[in-house]
C-alpha cells in the first residue's frame, strides 16, 4: 500500500506571520521535501505574486527525484469560460504536472473575492457537477483519476482501522448481515482489481439521467431550485 503526502508548506506555510519566502528559499525547501520522500509538493499560486511565478519558472529545469510539483489556484471567474480565464491559463503555463483547484463557497468569498451572488455561484457549481457526472457516465475516466481514487480509498480504510469504534462497527455489521470479514490485504486486492471499463460500465447505469436526483442543504429551497432549473429541469422537478 502506498501512502501519499501532499505538502502545502510552500503555500499554506508561507501565510504565517513574519514568513516571506524568496525564490531561493522555496527552491531549497522543495529540495528538502523531495529528499524526505513527500509525494506532492504544492509550490504556490503562479500568477498570484512574482515570487510564485518565478519559482514555477525555475522548477521547469529543476528535476525532482521523488515528488511531483503541484500548482494551486481557483476555479474560473464568474461569467468567464474556463478556456478564457487568464488565471487558469497561468496555471497551465506553469507546466506543473498537477493543478489543485479550490472552489469558493463561503458567503464572504463569494461576495468579496468572486464578486458575484450566491445564486450565480450555486448555478455555476451545479452546472460543473452535472457536466462531470455526464462525462463519467459517458465512459470518460482517465486512468490517473482512477489510480488516485484507489489510493485515496485505501488510505481511508487503513486510517479507519486505527479507530476502535470503526473496528467494532465492522464486526457488528458482519454479525448482523452474516457476512465475511475481509482481511485488509483482501480489501486492498479487491480495490486494485477494479478496471476503468468496469467503473464506466457501472457509472453508465447508476448515473443515467433518469436515475439521478438532487438535494440541497440550506435555508432557502427556492434559491436551490431556481439555480438547478436552468442546468437540468428534470433534476429540478425531482428535487
Amino acid at each position: 500500500m502506498t501512502l501519499e503526502i501532499y505538502d502545502t508548506t510552500l503555500r499554506d506555510g508561507a501565510q504565517g506571520v513574519g514568513i516571506s519566502f524568496s525564490v531561493s528559499d522555496k527552491l531549497r525547501i522543495a529540495e528538502h521535501l523531495d529528499t524526505l520522500g513527500v509525494s506532492v509538493i504544492e509550490g504556490g499560486w503562479p500568477g498570484a505574486n512574482p515570487t510564485d511565478t518565478e519559482f514555477f519558472a525555475a522548477m521547469r529545469t529543476h528535476r525532482l527525484r521523488n515528488a511531483t510539483l503541484a500548482a494551486f489556484g481557483a476555479t474560473r471567474r464568474p461569467g468567464t469560460r474556463p478556456q478564457d480565464d487568464l488565471q487558469l491559463r497561468t496555471l497551465l503555463d506553469s507546466m506543473a504536472p498537477i493543478v489543485t483547484l479550490v472552489g469558493k463557497t463561503w458567503d464572504r468569498h463569494v461576495a468579496d473575492v468572486l464578486r458575484t451572488t450566491r445564486e450565480e455561484n450555486l448555478a455555476g457549481t451545479l452546472a460543473i457537477t452535472v457536466e462531470q457526472i455526464a462525462d463519467i457516465a459517458a465512459g470518460n475516466l482517465p486512468e490517473r483519476e482512477l489510480y488516485r481514487a484507489k489510493e485515496n480509498l485505501k488510505g481511508r480504510i487503513v486510517l479507519s482501522m486505527e479507530s476502535t469504534s470503526a473496528r467494532m462497527n465492522r464486526l457488528g455489521k458482519s454479525v448482523v448481515t452474516d457476512s465475511e470479514i475481509l482481511s485488509l490485504d483482501r480489501v486492498v486486492a479487491e480495490i486494485e482489481a477494479v478496471e476503468p471499463e468496469l467503473v464506466c460500465e457501472l457509472a453508465m447505469t447508476l448515473l443515467a439521467p433518469e436515475r439521478l436526483s438532487a438535494s440541497g442543504i440550506g435555508p432557502n429551497e427556492e434559491r436551490f431550485l431556481e439555480a438547478l432549473e436552468p442546468v437540468t429541469p428534470a433534476l429540478a422537478r425531482a428535487a
